[in-house]
C-alpha cells in the first residue's frame, strides 16, 4: 500500500520499523512525491505557472481548454 500523501509516504520510507522497502515500492513512492510536487498549486510559482498546473488537471480529465 502506498501513501497518497507524499510527505507521509516519504517519511515512512525512512522509518526503520518498515525498512527495507522493496526497490519497486521505493521507486513508486518517489514517483508519487514527484507527481505531487509537479501537480500542486504553490505560492512560490507565478500565476502563469499555477494556471498551467490547473490546465494540466483539466487536460487529464478531458475537460478541454478553459480560459482563466
Amino acid at each position: 500500500m502506498y501513501d497518497a500523501d507524499a510527505a507521509k509516504g516519504m517519511a515512512r520510507m525512512l522509518d526503520r520499523g518498515e525498512l527495507p522497502w522493496p526497490e519497486r515500492r521505493v521507486r513508486r513512492q518517489r514517483q508519487v512525491a514527484c507527481w505531487y510536487d509537479r501537480m500542486c498549486l504553490k505560492t512560490t510559482r507565478t500565476p502563469s505557472e499555477n494556471v498551467a498546473v490547473i490546465q494540466a488537471h483539466l487536460d487529464l480529465n478531458q475537460v478541454g481548454k478553459v480560459v482563466l
